[in-house]
């Protein structure tokens, strides 16, 4: 398995947020920040981990409740764009990423919930992580994005939609995005 994966986040200019229907694709490439992610399960995290922290520059400074995040990897024996539906709380390697990090059978999103190791706020907001193994599954309309990219955008059959993703670096992005991605959602709906 080859895997690279970059995040587009779309912005808020202050003069209305991107989402992902009805966006004016000017719009849309005027608030856009791309990062490009080292095909290493540390990196990954971490640079997830900064998009969602306070602070300038980061998904929280934006000021949009709408926030879309895309993650391209490579399937290197893909003869399609694949459109994911899913990702697993697995993380098992068949080989090492580019830090010599192999897990065998570990989670992803590391329970949190351990009473020792918990933080008041994820108590507070009634969090779990997810179990070992556990399908997170993204809230866009994928079918619909698959239709479109078919006969609007002019790419045939090359776009198929899918829900295994692997299990290396892609896997791993995808997974912490949603889960990190669920709890902004949350935490976002509480505060309106």
């Amino acid at each position: 398995d080859m895997s690279a994966a970059a995040t587009k986040e779309a912005h808020c200019d202050g003069t209305g947020c991107a989402s992902v229907s009805g966006v004016n694709a000017q719009h849309l490439a005027s608030n856009t920040t791309t990062h490009i992610f080292e095909t290493s399960a540390q990196d990954v995290k971490k640079s997830i981990d900064d998009l969602f922290t306070a602070g300038e520059g980061t998904i929280n400074d934006t000021g949009c409740k709408d926030v879309v995040l895309l993650h391209l990897g490579v399937n290197y024996k893909g003869k399609w764009f694949q459109l994911e539906r899913a990702a697993y709380n697995d993380a098992s390697f068949r080989v090492a990423d580019e830090r010599g990090y192999q897990p065998k059978g570990e989670c992803i999103i590391p329970a949190e919930e351990n009473e020792e190791s918990c933080s008041c706020e994820v108590v507070m907001m009634g969090m779990t992580a997810p179990p070992y193994g556990h399908k997170l599954s993204t809230t866009l309309n994928v079918p619909s994005l698959v239709q479109k990219m078919s006969s609007e955008r002019g790419y045939g059959n090359c776009v198929r939609s899918s829900s295994d993703p692997g299990r290396f670096v892609c896997n791993y992005a995808y997974c912490y995005s949603l889960h990190k991605s669920s709890r902004y959602n949350e935490t976002a709906a509480d505060a309106i």
